[in-house]
């Protein structure tokens, strides 16, 4: 495998586990709003985790 091969795949497995964490924050923020609906701090992280996790 060349340099630039490597340095692909680490890329790729950095972009894959920052999308697992965004994903764990949106779980997280859907089950404090499903205990408190207007608990705005909860919509505002998860509006934030959601547009992390498209780009």
């Amino acid at each position: 495998m060349e340099k630039g091969d490597l340095l692909i795949n680490d890329a790729e497995g950095w972009l894959k586990q920052a999308k697992e964490q965004f994903e764990a924050a949106i779980a997280s923020c859907n089950q404090a709003l499903k205990i408190k609906p207007d608990y705005h701090e909860s919509w505002y992280y998860w509006g934030l985790a959601l547009a992390k996790r498209v780009l």
